[in-house]
């Protein structure tokens, strides 16, 4: 995935910051299983 450098937008930030956490929170899960 490719990210194309834009104006940063504080609603983007939070929401790039939401998909990070639960992503480390999928693969938490799922390498403790």
């Amino acid at each position: 995935m490719t990210v194309e450098k834009k104006e940063e937008k504080p609603y983007d930030k939070c929401v790039l910051k939401r998909f990070l956490i639960s992503g480390h929170k999928i693969l938490y899960f799922e390498t403790r299983q």
